[in-house]
């Protein structure tokens, strides 16, 4: 367990600032690398050096900054380190900050547009499926129409021929045998 803990410690300085806590490959995509800023903008052994100094110079000689860090350290608060920090980063950190944020924008607008798809997917299947349920049952109800239509003209037409029969028969008069000479 000490090593994997010692390993994670290791993995940690070779990944990390030790002063600001940013990754390293931040620096190598967006500064002039990981090495150069340990080595040049955050040197562990400046900082310390720099402490060592606070601690043994008389106080009364302090500059202003040299008291601000001073009081600070006497309060336990270490927040005069530059926590994901780091001046060659600038403006970068931002960018890559932006680019984040409009990935996730995206990433999101994207969903949105999948969701709004698959709703048009479904309301597409269902309007389908009722506008054929709709033509089924005029078709249904034409079919019937047709067919009363048929039947009422199968009775006008019996009764049109009933009426044109008797019409016939009463414009004839009675109809009478002829008669037979008796005799």
């Amino acid at each position: 367990e000490l090593r994997s803990e010692k390993q994670k410690v290791e993995e940690d300085i070779r990944s990390r600032c030790f002063i600001c806590g940013i990754e390293s490959s931040q620096f190598d995509r967006q500064a002039d690398g990981f090495e150069h800023h340990i080595k040049n903008d955050h040197n562990m052994w400046n900082y310390i050096f720099f402490i060592h100094y606070l601690q043994k110079k008389d106080p009364d000689e302090f500059t202003g900054q040299e008291s601000y860090v001073h009081a600070m350290m006497r309060k336990g608060d270490l927040s005069f380190f530059p926590l994901n920090k780091a001046v060659c980063l600038e403006g970068k950190q931002e960018d890559d900050d932006q680019v984040k944020e409009l990935t996730a924008i995206h990433s999101d607008t994207q969903k949105r547009v999948e969701q709004v798809e698959m709703h048009v997917t479904a309301f597409q299947s269902q309007f389908t499926k009722e506008n054929q349920d709709m033509r089924d049952y005029l078709q249904g109800v034409t079919n019937k129409v047709v067919e009363a239509t048929a039947k009422r003209h199968a009775i006008l037409g019996g009764l049109y021929a009933a009426i044109q029969k008797e019409q016939q028969s009463t414009q004839e008069g009675p109809k009478m045998r002829p008669l037979t000479p008796i005799g």
